[in-house]
C-alpha cells in the first residue's frame, strides 16, 4: 500500500489500542484487512457544505472552506472526533457539530448580519483544533443563493420599513470640485448649468474625511461608512494569487453601497465610473464600472468585458459609446489649452502608447475622452432612467492635478509662457462639466431630485502648495482641500444654505429622498435642507434599522483582471502623482496581470488584525483614520502594520512617534525616530526637529547628538537639519552655536519656520530686541504671495507674543483658504492674546465646527469659554477635547476646575485622578487634590 507524499494512512486501533499511523511510503497490508483512512499531513484546500438547521426548523447551508492539515501525533484526537468516514466527510461533522448550537438559537436572518460568520467561523476553527487539525485561511460562509429562506426573511423584514416616496435621485460626482474654483466663474456666468441648480434650490461646503484620497472618500460617499469600516483605503493592493500590485476593486469593499441595498426595496440603481465598482456587482438596473474606460489609449476595442458591466448583456450598448484618446482632436483640445497643431501632434507621436498619458496634453486627450465616453453612457441609461442614478466624473481633479499649477497668480517656478498656454485649462474644463451637467439634468425627468458632490476641495489662487502636484515625493493629495461642493434641487425643495454637511451625509440623505430607513450605524445623517416636505414627513413612518449588513449581499462573479488594463491605470495614477513610479517596478508575482477576483474576499491575511494583504499605504491611511479620531491605540497598530510591510516606510515611523508623544511616552517617541531614519531614507523633514524635542522630553540628548551627526552627511542640504543642530545646541546651553545653526538653515531657506523663530527668541533674550524685531520685518518681506510661509509666520509671531504682526498674516491666509480650520484657530489666539475674549471664542468655534476631530482645537475653546465665566460651555469643551483623543493631564486638570465652579468636587476629584493616571508627576494635580481631599 503507497501513501503519496502529503498524506497518512491511519488504521484504528482495535480494543483501545492507539491507532496505526502509515506516513508517506510504501507498507504491507493484508488483502483482507480494513482499508486505510488517508488524512492530510500537509495543509489542502478543501470546500465542504453544511446543512444546519435553527429552532424553528429551517434549514441553512453553509460553506466551509479553508486549508487543512492533520498535526503529526494527533490522528486518535481525528478519529475521536470525526469517526472514520473519509476526511472531508470528518471535516463536515466536526464543524456541523461545531455550528449546530450556534444555529440552533439563530433567527434566520441573524446568519447575514454583520460578525455573524467571523462567529462561525472562529467556532468552526477551535473545534477543528481540539480534533487535531491545522486549518490556515478557514472561513465558513453562508450564500444568499444557498439560503433563499433566509435570505427572503431578512429581506421582507428590511422592505416593510421603508415608506417609498416615489421619488427619483440623480448623483452627479465631480471629484475636486472646489467652490473656490466655481464662485468666480459662477459670477462671470461661465456655469449657467450650475448657477441654476443654485438659484433654484440648496448649496453648501461638503467636509470632507482625511485622508483625502478619491477610492476612500467615493466609497465613503455611496456606502455612508468610514474607511476603516468599508475596506477601500488605498489606490493599489497587492493581489494575494498573482502577487501583483492591482488598482483597487469591488472585491475589497466589505460593506453594502447604496446599488446593493435598492433591489431589497425593488428600487433600480444606474451607477457610472463610480470608483472602485471592478468588478461589477449585482444590481437591479446597470452597473457600468470604473475599469470601463481604463484603457482608451490607441482604443481599437474593449479587450477582455469579464465584470466591466452588469448584467453583462449592456456590455454591447456601453462599448458602442466609448471614444478612444485618439479620436479627441486638435480642435477639442485647444478649448482647454494654447497648443498649436504641430506642437499637438508632436506630442502625441513623441511617446509609445504605453507613455503618453506623462505628456500633459496627451493625458488630457484621454481624460477628455473618459469623460466623453462615461457620460454618453449616462445619458443611455436616463432614456430609461432608474429610481437612483450615480454618474462620476474625474476630470475636475485630473485636470487640476495637470494643469492648477499655471493658473494666475504665476507660481515662482512656473515660467509666464506657461500660464499663457495651459492655465486656462482647469477653468475650461469646470465650463465642460457644467455643459455635461445641464444635459444630464435635461435628460433626467421633472421628478428628479439632482444632486452634486464632490469628495473634496482643490487649491487654487495663491493657497496653491509651491509643490508640481504630479510629484509623488511631494505628495498629490496636498492639494486637495478639507471641503469640497454640495448643491441640490428638485421638486419640493426651497432654497437656502447647506451648513455643516460631510461626506458621511449624502448615503442617508439619498435614502430618505427614496423613503428608505437610515440605519443606526451609519455615522452621518439625511440632510434635511436637501429633503421635499413629502420626504420630510416620510422620516417618521420610516421604521428604525441597526444596520444594513443583516442583509444578503450577492458577490460579483470570478473574473480576472487584465494586465493592460491595470498598468495603463497604474501609469496614470503615477502621472497624476497619487502613486510612486515604483509601484510600476513591483508587479511582483508571475507577471500575469491578474486583479482581484470577485466571488468573495482575497484569503491572504495581513501581518495584523486579518486585513487583506495590502501595500503599506492602505495600512498608513487607516492609521490616519484612527488617529483623526482619537483611537490611538488602533491607529498604532495600522502604522506597526504599515513598517512590517515596508519597512522603509518613513511617514509610518514619524505618525509612530507622534501618537507615542501624544500620549507622553517621549522614550517610544524618540526610539520611533531613531528606527526610521535608520530603515529609510524618506522621513518628513519635520521629523529631524522632532528627534531632538522628543531627546529632550526623554532625557536622551546626548544620544539625539550621536544620531544627527550620523544623519548629517544625508541631510546637511537640507534646512531642518541644521535647524535640529541649532535646537540641539539651544537646548544644551550654547546659544552661540545654536544662532550659527539657524543661520546655516536660513541660508538654505530664508523662510524655514523653527529656524525664524528660534532666531527671533534668541536674540530677545539676548537683549537684542530691535535686531529681532529687524529680522521677523525682513523674513515677512520675503513671503510674497505664499499662504503656507504666511500662516508659518503668523505661526511664530504668536509665540513671541506678537498678536498684533500675525492677524494680518491670517486675516490676508484666510482670503486665500476661507474657512480652514487650523487658521482660524491660530487667529482665535491672536485675538486671545490682543484681550478680544468674545470674538476670540467665536473665532475659535468656528475653527471647532469646521474640524470637529480636532481635539486641541476644543481644548482652546474651553479655555477661553473658562476665562469669560462660561464654566458650563468650556467643561462641555474640554470633555469633546478628551473624546477626541487629548491625552493630557492639562485637559483633566482644566476640566476638574470646570466640575468644582459647577458645584461637583467629587467629579473634579475624578478628574485629578485621570490627570495623575496620564502624568502621575504632575504637580499641579497633586496639589489640588490634595487640596479637594482635605476639604477645600
Amino acid at each position: 500500500e503507497r501513501v503519496p507524499d502529503g498524506q497518512v494512512a491511519v488504521l484504528p486501533g482495535a480494543g483501545g489500542e492507539p491507532p496505526r499511523v502509515w506516513e508517506a511510503g510504501w507498507h504491507w497490508r493484508l488483502p483482507w484487512a480494513a482499508e486505510p483512512l488517508r488524512l492530510p499531513r500537509r495543509p489542502v484546500a478543501l470546500e465542504r457544505a453544511v446543512e444546519l438547521s435553527t429552532a424553528e426548523g429551517a434549514t441553512l447551508r453553509f460553506e466551509v472552506a479553508g486549508r487543512f492539515a492533520v498535526e503529526a501525533g494527533r490522528e486518535g484526537d481525528w478519529l475521536a472526533a470525526a469517526g472514520e468516514a473519509p476526511f472531508l466527510d470528518g471535516l463536515g461533522r466536526v464543524v456541523g457539530d461545531a455550528l449546530g448550537e450556534i444555529v440552533r438559537g439563530l433567527d434566520p436572518a441573524e446568519v447575514f448580519a454583520s460578525g455573524a460568520e467571523a462567529r462561525l467561523t472562529a467556532a468552526a476553527a477551535r473545534a477543528l483544533a481540539a480534533a487535531g487539525v491545522a486549518a490556515g485561511e478557514l472561513a465558513v460562509t453562508a450564500p444568499p443563493e444557498s439560503n433563499p429562506v433566509a435570505a427572503a426573511v431578512v429581506r421582507n423584514r428590511v422592505a416593510g420599513l421603508a415608506r417609498p416616496t416615489g421619488q427619483k435621485v440623480l448623483v452627479v460626482g465631480w471629484d475636486g470640485a472646489d467652490w473656490l474654483m466655481i464662485r468666480p466663474l459662477l459670477e462671470a456666468g461661465r456655469l449657467p448649468n450650475l448657477a441654476r441648480l443654485v438659484a433654484g434650490g440648496v448649496s453648501g461646503e461638503l467636509r470632507s474625511e482625511p485622508p483625502l484620497l478619491s477610492p476612500l472618500l467615493w466609497t465613503t460617499i455611496a456606502t455612508g461608512k468610514p474607511a476603516t469600516e468599508h475596506g477601500i483605503a488605498d489606490f493599489l493592493v497587492r493581489d494575494p494569487e498573482s502577487g501583483q500590485m492591482v488598482p483597487i476593486s469591488s472585491t475589497y469593499r466589505k460593506v453594502h453601497a447604496l446599488w446593493t441595498l435598492l433591489p431589497t426595496f425593488d428600487l433600480r440603481s444606474d451607477v457610472v465610473g463610480w470608483w472602485a465598482t471592478w468588478p461589477a456587482e449585482p444590481v437591479v438596473g446597470t452597473m457600468v464600472t470604473d475599469r470601463v474606460a481604463y484603457q482608451l489609449f490607441d482604443y481599437e476595442d474593449s479587450g477582455d468585458p469579464a465584470g466591466k458591466v452588469h448584467p453583462a448583456s449592456a456590455w454591447e450598448a456601453v462599448a458602442g459609446r466609448l471614444v478612444g484618446a485618439e479620436e479627441v482632436g486638435w480642435e477639442e483640445v485647444r478649448r482647454f489649452v494654447d497648443v498649436d497643431r504641430a506642437d499637438f501632434e508632436r506630442r502625441w507621436s513623441a511617446l509609445p502608447p504605453e507613455r503618453r498619458q506623462e505628456d500633459p496634453v496627451n493625458h488630457l486627450r484621454k481624460i477628455l475622452a473618459t469623460t466623453r465616453s462615461y457620460h454618453q453612457v449616462a445619458l443611455s441609461l436616463l432614456e430609461r432612467q432608474a429610481d437612483l442614478t450615480m454618474v462620476y466624473y474625474e476630470g475636475t481633479d485630473t485636470v487640476g492635478h495637470l494643469f492648477a499649477r499655471y493658473l494666475p497668480p504665476r507660481l515662482p517656478d512656473v515660467p509666464a509662457a506657461d500660464v499663457e498656454r495651459f492655465g486656462g485649462a482647469l477653468p475650461a474644463f469646470y465650463e465642460h462639466a457644467d455643459r455635461l451637467l445641464g444635459e444630464l439634468i435635461a435628460a433626467a425627468g421633472d421628478d428628479t431630485v439632482v444632486v452634486l458632490v464632490s469628495d473634496h476641495g482643490f487649491f487654487t489662487g495663491e493657497a496653491r502648495p509651491e509643490t508640481d502636484p504630479s510629484d509623488f515625493t511631494a505628495g498629490a493629495p496636498q492639494w486637495h482641500r478639507l471641503y469640497g461642493v454640495i448643491a441640490a434641487d428638485g421638486p419640493g425643495i426651497d432654497r437656502r444654505e447647506v451648513e455643516g454637511a460631510t461626506i458621511f451625509d449624502v448615503a442617508p440623505t439619498v435614502l430618505a429622498l427614496l423613503g428608505l430607513p437610515v440605519p443606526d450605524d451609519m455615522p452621518g445623517r439625511p440632510l434635511d435642507a436637501l429633503l421635499p416636505a413629502a420626504a420630510r414627513e416620510s422620516r417618521g413612518a420610516v421604521g428604525r434599522l441597526a444596520s444594513f449588513e443583516v442583509l444578503p449581499r450577492s458577490r460579483p462573479e470570478a473574473v480576472e483582471g487584465g494586465g493592460a488594463d491595470d498598468e495603463e491605470r497604474l501609469r496614470e495614477l503615477v502621472a497624476l502623482g497619487y502613486i510612486s513610479a515604483a509601484a510600476l517596478e513591483d508587479r511582483g508575482g508571475d507577471g500575469g496581470g491578474n486583479g482581484a477576483r470577485g466571488g468573495g474576499a482575497p484569503a491572504a491575511a495581513a501581518p495584523a488584525g486579518g486585513d487583506l494583504e495590502a501595500v503599506a499605504t492602505e495600512a498608513y491611511n487607516l492609521g490616519r483614520i484612527h488617529q483623526e479620531a482619537g483611537r490611538l491605540e488602533q491607529a498604532k497598530a495600522q502604522y506597526r502594520t504599515a513598517i512590517e510591510r515596508l519597512p522603509s516606510f518613513g511617514h509610518a515611523y514619524a505618525s509612530l512617534s507622534q501618537v507615542e508623544a501624544i500620549e507622553g511616552d517621549h522614550a517610544a517617541a524618540f526610539d520611533w525616530l531613531v528606527r526610521g531614519f535608520r530603515s529609510s531614507g524618506n522621513l518628513p523633514q519635520a521629523a529631524l526637529t522632532g528627534l531632538i524635542d522628543e531627546a529632550a522630553q526623554a532625557g536622551r540628548l546626548a544620544e539625539a547628538e550621536r544620531v544627527l551627526a550620523q544623519l548629517g552627511e544625508r541631510h546637511r542640504l537640507d534646512s531642518a537639519y541644521h535647524a535640529a543642530v541649532g535646537l540641539l545646541r539651544e537646548k544644551q546651553g550654547r546659544a552661540d552655536e545654536a544662532l550659527a545653526a539657524y543661520e546655516r538653515a536660513l541660508a538654505i531657506d530664508p523662510l524655514d519656520q523653527l529656524s525664524v523663530e528660534q532666531k527671533v527668541a534668541l536674540l530677545r533674550r539676548a537683549g537684542r530686541a530691535d535686531e529681532a524685531r529687524r529680522f521677523f520685518a525682513a523674513t515677512r518681506g520675503r513671503v510674497g504671495g505664499s499662504v503656507s510661509a504666511m500662516n508659518q509666520l503668523a505661526v511664530v509671531a504668536l509665540r513671541q507674543g506678537w498678536p498684533d504682526e500675525a492677524e494680518p498674516l491670517l486675516r490676508r491666509v484666510l482670503e486665500s483658504d476661507p474657512g480652514n480650520a487650523g487658521v482660524l484657530a491660530n487667529l482665535a489666539a491672536a485675538l486671545a492674546q490682543q484681550g478680544k475674549t468674545a470674538e476670540a471664542a467665536a473665532t475659535m468655534r468656528r475653527a471647532v465646527e469646521r474640524d470637529p476631530s480636532n481635539a486641541r482645537n476644543h481644548y482652546n475653546l474651553g479655555a477661553m469659554l473658562a476665562e469669560q465665566g462660561r464654566p458650563a460651555e468650556a467643561l462641555a469643551a474640554f470633555e469633546q477635547a478628551i473624546a477626541h483623543g487629548l491625552r493630557s493631564p492639562r485637559v483633566h486638570v482644566a476640566a476638574a476646575k470646570m466640575r468644582f465652579r459647577l458645584g461637583d468636587p467629587a467629579a473634579a476629584e475624578r478628574e485629578l485622578e485621570r490627570a495623575l493616571a496620564v502624568d502621575p508627576g504632575d504637580a499641579e494635580a497633586r496639589q489640588l487634590l490634595a487640596v479637594l481631599r482635605q476639604g477645600g
